[in-house]
């Protein structure tokens, strides 16, 4: 495939949040790098390789339980005429372009698009411009950000939702800070949780290895947390991977059986019993959640 097909097929993202330019090779790079659940949310702007808006469409939604979330599976399709500008009209407002195989500045970005006939500066129509989130608003309203004229007055409900959403977010920087403090922390805590399993307490020695069960996972689950804060969050299916999900089930299902042969059943009766049924299910919900994510990530 030579350079100039290649090109044909690429996909710009732009992060509501930060700003940044991104460049994928083509719309499965792309729609597998932005979680469905921040592109519901209106944290990604997207373009065609003309610099054409695109929209997404959910084929499947993302789903939103009391304990986990999980992120859908979409497509782009040509964008609504007032979704968002093209890229030409919004490369001005651009924080940074991120490294990628195929523009090393916005310089060359802008010659791309000129060259596939798309603008190369900020639209200049009587009577409308483009503020920084992307909506068409009167003119002398809303311009780029830089240009001197600050933020427009004409947004959608959905931009100003989007703002509000970047103003709520963290800064990357505390992000990172905040995990790279949790890792310490939780390494002491899960040493600790391992201590209680392999020498338990001589008094409850059952109750010490149910509960340093618990707290390994627990852990390892604050673990994976902080690693996704300064990572900057996985980009596909969620917070755990099927992987961990099915081995989180597993454990979960060997609790209960482990307590057959520790005499948990005799000691704690009933409490024990309803400890089990709680295992069994929390397990059965972990193992369906890791299929249902594995058919996501395909």
């Amino acid at each position: 495939m030579t350079d100039h097909s290649r090109k044909e097929l690429l996909v710009f993202a732009m992060a509501t949040d930060e700003r940044g330019l991104f460049v994928f090779a083509n719309e499965s790079e792309a729609t597998s790098y932005c979680e469905g659940l921040d592109v519901e949310a209106g944290g990604w702007f997207f373009w065609n390789s003309g610099g054409v808006p695109l929209e997404p469409e959910f084929l499947m939604p993302n789903t939103r339980g009391r304990f986990s979330v999980g992120n859908g599976r979409y497509r782009l399709i040509r964008a609504a005429p007032d979704h968002h500008a093209d890229l030409a009209g919004m490369l001005d407002g651009m924080a940074l372009l991120e490294p990628n195989p195929f523009f090393a500045s916005v310089a060359e970005v802008k010659a791309h698009l000129a060259g596939r006939g798309g603008r190369t500066s900020a639209p200049e129509d009587a009577g409308e411009s483009w503020n920084a989130d992307g909506a068409r608003v009167p003119s002398g309203h809303g311009q780029f950000p830089g240009n001197g004229h600050g933020q427009g007055h004409g947004e959608h409900d959905a931009n100003g939702f989007q703002r509000r959403r970047r103003e709520l977010m963290a800064p990357r920087w505390l992000e990172i800070c905040v995990g790279l403090a949790l890792m310490p922390f939780t390494l002491m805590c899960l040493a600790g949780s391992v201590m209680m399993i392999a020498w338990p307490a001589k008094k409850a020695p059952n109750l010490s290895i149910a509960l340093g069960l618990v707290f390994v996972l627990v852990c390892l689950w604050i673990l994976a947390v902080s690693v996704r804060l300064v990572l900057n969050r996985p980009r596909q299916g969620g917070l755990l991977g099927p992987f961990a999900l099915r081995a989180s089930a597993v454990l979960f299902f060997a609790l209960p059986i482990g307590g057959l042969f520790t005499g948990h059943y005799r000691a704690f009766g009933l409490v024990a019993i309803g400890q089990a049924i709680c295992y069994l299910l929390v397990a059965g919900k972990l193992w369906s959640l890791a299929g249902q994510r594995a058919r996501r990530t395909r």
